[in-house]
């Protein structure tokens, strides 16, 4: 695996164990809260992709390889915040990522 590939697998490990809409991060009862908080349970994908990149360059390649896999040249929040999207669309997007930046 190369580094964006590396880098949108823990994105993807990030979202399977929690993933939110209209917030960056919540907690267990759905509270927004800060990203890098302890009780922070769930992440947006803009913020599950900064958590597995924290510290490299690699933010801006798993972006551009994710929005490249799904054809979308908008902000990543609003299509995150999509109200039918569900976890596992964006689980399968997350995969055409990493397929993307093979």
């Amino acid at each position: 695996m190369n580094p964006t590939q590396k880098a949108l697998a823990g994105t993807r490990s990030i979202v399977e164990k929690g993933w939110c809409q209209g917030a960056f991060a919540r907690n267990q009862i759905g509270d927004v809260v800060l990203v890098d908080a302890p009780e922070a349970c769930s992440f947006c994908l803009i913020a599950a992709i900064s958590k597995s990149t924290a510290g490299s360059e690699a933010w801006g390649n798993a972006v551009f390889a994710f929005k490249s896999a799904i054809g979308w040249n908008s902000a990543l929040s609003t299509w995150n915040d999509q109200p039918d999207r569900t976890r596992d669309e964006v689980l399968a997007a997350i995969d055409a990522g990493i397929a993307r930046a093979a």
